[in-house]
């Protein structure tokens, strides 16, 4: 049964998408922000029409169908029990970031990322007055793939500065699905240097065969190691429901659990949640139908990516790194590209509007980030403009 109906002309045609907000109808390929050009799973969009039907959206008390939602999706997903009171809601993934930065560091401390990383987590530890530390992922250009320099994080661990590592699993931009073994070094570190892991989880559902994703929580295999554990996820990604601004916190261990919710309380008081992010979320993880469309929309992202993948290295001299995850795809321009001067101008010839790797930093400058969540006409436009442009410059380059 196909579910899967595109919108990328709708959305272009409103302006109301962000990634749209600056379409003016020209011959352009938008493939930047990362949500989804398909409309949302007919089983959603018919709970949320009901409900407004209905005529009652007053204060609603949706907590206990929120909570085992959840636990009902990590239990089919990955095999893993959650009780109701580990979890914690709030306004997205980003904000319940911000809360675990604030409850658990102060200004100044350092605060651990893996870059080349999604931008957004340079600048809320900045906007919270800490110190970016950066433990840089090592570019395994061979493989076409990112590893975790495990010596320098342990070494930015041990500074007692240091106070917080953020993981984002699976990875943005680069796509690594992190595999056990490594989650669990990850964790061993920081169990014995005592810090505190916020896991962004986000794209938890975004991931292809073989790979599996490995909730972070899951590592704490002795229920009394008591090792500091935020993970924070939604279905922003799982269902392309990026708008609704909702994110949830899982928390095992119960100390950490009340000094979150009380700084989360602190900041934001909830009278009750929002009855159509509820209605929204609790028939994304229960309904069966809304599962089938979410297979449905796997299958498509992975086509998309190996297209991309093929195509490009079949045609061009560009280096795709191995997505395991998400639906962005970190191309290698090096063999073209000096600098982002020349990636915005292959870019431009192109007519394509992506997210380039300076913004990432200097050293990623040669890099490109492509979103691939739409449909598969505007992939095979997009490296056809690729292929043309690249292609065309291979005498011109070394």
């Amino acid at each position: 049964m196909k579910l899967l109906e595109c919108n990328r002309e709708l959305r272009k045609e409103l302006h109301e998408c962000r990634r749209y907000h600056d379409y003016h109808g020209e011959d352009w390929l938008f493939m930047t922000v990362a949500d989804g050009d398909f409309k949302l799973t007919p089983a959603i969009r018919e709970a949320l029409i009901n409900k407004v039907d209905a005529g009652n959206l007053v204060y609603s008390y949706f907590d206990e169908q929120l909570y085992q939602a959840i636990k009902n999706w990590y239990l089919k997903r990955y095999n893993l029990e959650l009780k109701l009171e580990e979890i914690i809601h709030g306004n997205g993934v980003m904000h319940l970031m911000q809360v675990g930065i604030e409850t658990f560091s102060a200004p100044g401390d350092g605060v651990i990322i893996q870059t080349p990383v999604y931008e957004p987590f340079l600048e809320v530890i900045e906007h919270k007055k800490r110190k970016v530390i950066m433990n840089k992922l090592i570019y395994n250009s061979k493989a076409q793939h990112y590893e975790i320099d495990f010596k320098d994080l342990e070494e930015k661990l041990k500074d007692p500065v240091n106070k917080i590592l953020i993981l984002c699993s699976p990875h943005n931009p680069v796509g690594r699905v992190w595999t056990e073994t490594e989650l669990q070094n990850i964790y061993q570190l920081v169990k014995k240097y005592n810090k505190i892991i916020i896991s962004d989880e986000i794209w938890q559902d975004i991931v292809y065969q073989p790979y599996h994703h490995h909730p972070m929580f899951s590592m704490e295999k002795d229920s009394n190691s008591n090792v500091p554990i935020i993970t924070l996820s939604s279905q922003g990604k799982t269902y392309n429901l990026g708008g609704l601004q909702y994110g949830y916190a899982i928390i095992k261990d119960p100390e950490i659990r009340i000094k979150f919710a009380e700084m989360l309380q602190a900041q934001i008081h909830y009278a009750s949640h929002n009855v159509l992010t509820s209605i929204a979320v609790c028939s994304g993880y229960n309904d069966p139908e809304a599962y089938e469309w979410y297979q449905e929309y796997l299958s498509a992202l992975w086509t998309n990516y190996q297209y991309i993948k093929n195509e490009l290295e079949k045609h061009t001299k560009i280096k795709v790194i191995n997505s395991e995850g998400t639906y962005l795809v970190w191309l290698d321009l090096s063999f073209y590209c000096q600098d982002d001067k020349d990636v915005t101008k292959y870019l431009n010839q192109a007519r394509i509007l992506a997210n380039e790797g300076i913004d990432y930093g200097q050293e990623y400058c040669q890099f490109v980030r492509i979103n691939y969540a739409t449909h598969f006409i505007h992939i095979k436009s997009c490296v056809e403009r690729l292929i043309r442009v690249f292609s065309s410059s291979e005498g011109e380059m070394k």
